[in-house]
């Protein structure tokens, strides 16, 4: 979705064009309808991906009189029951987009706590010239937007925004530092200054060039008791869970599944296909030219099930070549490696005729099921220094072996979005709210949506729905981890999956980074890196990354992370400084 709203009613002269040039940038999102509507001081557009309905049009909502209208993004899972209770129900268009205005018709502000799923929303009011941005609780749409001078620009990617913005600013160098050292920029601004995103669970309103924030949805740490018994606990969640994937599964077209062998994206898959509905595909990756710990585990998990996969092979060749491919699409330059098999999966997913996919993104940040979380309940352990190092890609010290004083001169704290500085880590609650707020927002949810969505292919989330996440809350820690590390998801899944794959040991998916940098790889980045002409090198000292690749190329030590890194920034900075304007 896009949209610009000109307060001051000054420069409508240019709607017409910026809208139709931010709907062409974000096409790739939407790309079987799009409509714009532009009049006096505003233009709205929306492209569709037709999930819900698809014979029917359904872009830009408005009311009867045309005084209000909405755009959206995502997917509102109840759409079905909430017309239920309207008072003024949608007639023929049965998408999920037409219950919004009706139910902020007939609830106002609160009509947010009614939707279950997945949405960015925009909400215009032309008789008291207001906007309102609405993003999902747990940040899993992007929304972000510019204020200058009486104007706001709005869109579901950031390069739409860039496109049409001006000044034109450069990108903050601290950003991109967050972004090399721990994988993502958190909080409100991103890389560039003038562009900001509206944060989960938050409603912001414009109104000329007043500018006011609202947590509608806040996130709250694990109760520290319970009084209700574990097995009750399983049970309800058991229940609660089977009821958000069949309704994540009911759509009138194509629909699969994201499946890796652990744990979470297994189970969802086998729920899931339980359900008589159009998903029934499960994908698969598959690495090349050696298998990786993933691998026989979805092997197992499909002869389990009875359902034959869809495998995705990937090369080292092919892992480079599709960054390449993939940095097109990213708003940020984050170094996520799992970018390469979601892309591809996602790429997979289109050429079947798949055009949504659940997935079991979002499990291990409420249900603590990464390594980096042990030694916050490991005895003898010190977690306030054993945690930090496994959050980084780039490490304080190379980052200082590494950077040029240009780019130091431009370091500070990493900050969050009241901006408190994020370290140190000092207790188990503010570790996860990090991850659970900002990480898990900003790094996978963005990996997710933007390689998914650049095949018009929508990921579904539920272990993200609002109504998940709060029971997973009302456990206490104790309760989540148990004696095994994921007790209590393990037990909500044991009627579906077998032991092999319910109490395998949580690994990382595999990225296999200093495989890619070597050899063929090793000559593929210094070309990039080391060129003259790179345009990292005011941050970056040629020598030292020389280094770093010669290391890593000839097995003395293991730079694959940084490597990888620098080349999705190098790639990101060419695409960014030019195809966002010229598209």
């Amino acid at each position: 979705m896009n949209g610009i709203v000109d307060f001051n009613g000054r420069n409508s002269e240019d709607l017409p064009l910026k809208i139709s040039l931010m709907q062409q940038i974000i096409k790739h999102r939407g790309p079987d309808d799009s409509e714009a509507v532009v009049f006096e001081k505003a233009a709205f557009g929306m492209n569709r991906l037709a999930i819900v309905a698809p014979e029917i049009r359904s872009t830009v909502q408005s009311t009867r009189d045309r005084t209000r209208f909405a755009v959206f993004n995502g997917e509102i899972v109840n759409h079905i029951d909430l017309r239920k209770g309207l008072n003024n129900a949608p007639g023929i268009d049965l998408g999920d987009s037409a219950v919004i205005l009706p139910l902020f018709e007939q609830y106002g502000e609160n009509f947010v706590e009614k939707l279950a799923g997945m949405f960015a929303i925009a909400i215009y009011d032309r008789l008291n010239n207001t906007l309102q941005l609405w993003r999902d609780p747990l940040g899993i749409k992007p929304l972000y937007y510019s204020h200058s001078d009486g104007r706001v620009v709005f869109s579901s990617e950031a390069k739409a925004v860039h496109a049409v913005v001006d000044p034109i600013q450069e990108a903050d160098f601290s950003a991109i530092d967050d972004c090399l050292k721990y994988r993502f920029h958190p909080g409100r601004s991103t890389v560039f200054p003038n562009i900001h995103r509206v944060l989960p669970g938050e409603r912001v309103v414009f109104q000329g060039h007043q500018e006011s924030h609202r947590q509608y949805w806040k996130l709250r740490p694990n109760a520290k008791t319970s009084e209700v018994n574990e097995e009750k606990r399983v049970e309800e969640f058991r229940g609660l869970l089977l009821r958000v994937v069949q309704e994540n599964t009911k759509a009138d077209v194509k629909g699969g599944y994201f499946v890796s062998g652990g744990l979470d994206s297994s189970l969802i898959t086998a729920i899931g296909l339980q359900n008589e509905s159009t998903y029934q595909q499960p994908i698969s990756l598959r690495f090349l030219p050696n298998s990786v710990e993933d691998e026989p585990y979805a092997a197992l998990l499909e002869k389990h099930l009875g359902t034959s996969f869809e495998w995705v092979d990937v090369s080292d060749e092919n892992a480079r070549k599709t960054l390449e491919e993939a940095v097109v699409f990213m708003d940020d330059p984050l170094e996520n490696p799992i970018h390469i098999g979601t892309y591809l999966l996602a790429k997979r997913a289109q050429e079947l005729g798949i055009k949504s996919v659940l997935t079991g993104d979002g499990s291990d940040e409420f249900f603590i099921g990464y390594s980096r979380h042990k030694p916050w309940f490991e005895k003898g352990a010190n977690p306030t220094m054993e945690y930090p190092p496994r959050l980084w890609t780039l490490s304080p010290q190379e980052a200082d072996e590494l950077y040029t004083d240009e780019a130091k001169s431009k370091l500070r704290p990493m900050i969050d979005y009241v901006g408190e500085p994020v370290e140190p880590f000092t207790s188990v609650d503010q570790a996860l709210q990090f991850e659970r707020f900002d990480r898990l927002t900003e790094y996978h949810c963005n990996r997710l949506d933007r390689m998914t969505m650049a095949h018009g292919v929508e990921a579904r989330v539920p272990f993200l729905d609002r109504r998940i996440v709060e029971i997973a809350l009302q456990i206490p820690h104790a309760g989540i981890v148990g004696s095994s590390g994921k007790q209590f998801l393990q037990a909500v899944a044991k009627p579906f999956l077998p032991d092999e794959i319910l109490y395998r040991e949580k690994v990382h998916f595999p990225s296999l980074v200093d495989q890619w940098t070597s050899g063929e790889g090793a000559v593929w980045a210094s070309d990039m890196l080391l060129d003259d002409n790179a345009l990292t090198r005011k941050w970056i000292k040629p020598d030292v990354l020389a280094h770093f690749i010669q290391e890593n190329d000839s097995k003395q030590q293991s730079h694959g992370r940084v490597i990888w890194a620098l080349v999705t920034l190098e790639l990101w900075m060419r695409q960014s400084s030019s195809h966002w304007r010229q598209t």
